[in-house]
C-alpha cells in the first residue's frame, strides 16, 4: 500500500468546475485522447487488463488526461474500485470522448463485453473531431490574414496606381 498523500478526487473535481473548461483545454484533451485510445485498444487486443491498458497509455503521455489516468491507476493499486476511479476521471475531464471511453471500459468490465473494436471506432471518431477542429482553426486564421491585405496592402496599391493620374490631372489645371 502506498503512503503518498494525494488530492482527493472531490477536490480535483471542484477545482476543475471552478476553472471551467476552455476550448483550448478541450482541444488538448482531444489530442491526448487521440494519442491514448490506440494504445489502450492495442493493449486490450493483446490481452492486457483494463488497468494495465490504461497504465500503458498514461505512462508516456503528458497532460491533464494522462495525469488523471495515472492518478486513477494509483488509486486502483491502492484498492479503490476500477469503476469509481474511472468515473472520477470522466467527471474531472468533462469531455465527451473521455466520458464515452470510461463508459465503454466500465461496461466491458461489468458485462465482459469485447471493447477493442468499439475503442478503435472511438479513436477514429475523436481523430475526425480533431481534424474538423483544426480545419475550423485554419479557416479562421485564413480570414484573419485577409484583414491586413484588405485594409493595408490593397489601399496602398490603389494609391500607387492612382497617384500618377491624380498628379497629372492637377498639373493640367
Amino acid at each position: 500500500m502506498r503512503l503518498v498523500s494525494r488530492v482527493t478526487p472531490e477536490v480535483r473535481v471542484s477545482v476543475a468546475q471552478n476553472a471551467g473548461v476552455s476550448k483550448r483545454s478541450n482541444l488538448s484533451i482531444t489530442q491526448e485522447l487521440c494519442f491514448a485510445l490506440p494504445i489502450i485498444s492495442s493493449a486490450l487486443a493483446g490481452g492486457a487488463s483494463i488497468v494495465a491498458a490504461v497504465a500503458e497509455a498514461s505512462e508516456p503521455a503528458t497532460g491533464r488526461l494522462a495525469e488523471a489516468l495515472r492518478a486513477a491507476r494509483d488509486r486502483i493499486e491502492d484498492g479503490e474500485s476500477i469503476k469509481k476511479a474511472l468515473d472520477d476521471v470522466a467527471r474531472l475531464m468533462k469531455h465527451a470522448g473521455v466520458n464515452e471511453l470510461v463508459s465503454k471500459l466500465t461496461l466491458a468490465l461489468t458485462l465482459g463485453t469485447p471493447v477493442v473494436a468499439q475503442l478503435r471506432e472511438l479513436a477514429r471518431t475523436e481523430q475526425q473531431n480533431l481534424d474538423q477542429t483544426r480545419i475550423r482553426q485554419v479557416a479562421k486564421a485564413e480570414t484573419r490574414m485577409l484583414i491586413p491585405l484588405v485594409f493595408l496592402i490593397l489601399p496602398v496599391s490603389v494609391l500607387f496606381a492612382l497617384y500618377p493620374s491624380l498628379s497629372m490631372l492637377q498639373n493640367i489645371n
